[in-house]
This record gives structure tokens, C-alpha cells and sequence, in this order.
């Protein structure tokens, strides 16, 4: 390789270093962000003692390690509204199909219920059935613990009041 090829490569090595060292800045900012969001609902920052991995689009990627905990708050921020416990629950076998909707029900229900008590997350029932229960950050909810706008359930996890069956949009 001549002497202007190696300058021409040297600088365009120096150039995808500039680059490489901004992306990393960003995913430094991304990690603490997603800290600091974690600890509003109340998991640590890394999950089993491993820190989080990101793909390449910077979003958290589902870790079938995690606690349920964790991966109630995953769903919960990934949408960023409020959820059903059976949509929770079919997020998660859609990761994890050896694991079936109802377990994952059963194991949400318990950690949703542990976030409750400890302030992390709330509970947002739309009718007098208990089956009509959604759940939600805090924050999502306005003074008068009305759901705010743009963090609205899906209304196709509703169930009817004279039917056990989900509503059809």
C-alpha cells in the first residue's frame, strides 16, 4: 500500500472512530435514562446482576432471565400505556413460546400485585369487573385518576359484562 492510500485510510479509520465514540456517548445516555426510568418503577438497573443489552435500533431487548418483575416493567415501558394482564401475557409468550399465556398470567399477577403495594405501579379498573383491570405507571394517571391521554388501553382486552368473551373492535 502506497503512502496516499495509507493516509486515505487513516482518516477514514480516525472518521469511524469520531463516529463510533458519539454512538457510544448516546448508548451511555440511553443506559442511564433507562436507569433512572427503571427506578420509578422500582427494579435495579441491571437485571440478575447483568446489565441490560440494547439492539441496534438503542431499545431494550426482553431477557427471558429477568424477574417477572422486570419483565412487567419491560412490557409496561416498551408500549408505553396502559396493559391488560392477559396482553402482558401473550407479549411475553410471543418471547418465550416453551412458556404458556396462563403461566405468564399467573406469575404477572403476583408481580403486578408486588408493585402495587410498593408504589411502583398502579391499577386502573374501567368498570366494577375485576377482569376489566389495566395496569399502568403512576404518572399515567391525571389528578383525578383518570387515564391521560395517549396512555389509554387497548379496548380490545375489555370483557364484556354479560359475556366472558374479549370485545371485537
Amino acid at each position: 500500500m502506497d503512502k496516499a492510500s495509507k493516509r486515505i485510510m487513516i482518516q477514514s479509520l480516525k472518521l469511524q472512530e469520531k463516529e463510533l465514540q458519539q454512538e457510544l456517548e448516546y448508548v451511555r445516555k440511553l443506559i442511564q435514562k433507562n436507569q433512572n426510568e427503571l427506578n420509578v418503577i422500582g427494579e435495579p438497573a441491571s437485571a440478575n446482576g447483568k446489565e441490560m443489552s440494547l439492539d441496534l435500533g438503542n431499545q431494550i431487548v426482553y431477557n427471558p432471565n429477568w424477574s417477572n418483575l422486570r419483565k412487567a416493567h419491560y412490557f409496561l415501558q416498551r408500549e408505553g400505556r396502559f396493559l391488560h394482564i392477559r396482553e402482558m401475557s401473550e407479549m411475553a409468550h410471543e418471547c418465550e413460546h416453551n412458556i404458556g399465556v396462563a403461566v405468564f398470567t399467573r406469575k404477572f399477577s403476583s408481580a403486578l400485585a408486588n408493585l402495587k403495594r410498593q408504589g411502583k405501579v398502579v391499577s386502573y379498573q374501567h368498570d366494577k369487573s375485576l377482569r376489566n383491570v389495566f395496569w399502568g405507571s403512576p404518572t399515567w394517571l391525571d389528578e383525578n385518576k383518570k387515564i391521560k391521554r395517549g396512555y389509554e388501553f387497548n379496548k380490545k382486552y375489555l370483557l364484556t359484562s354479560d359475556k366472558d368473551k374479549f370485545i371485537l373492535e
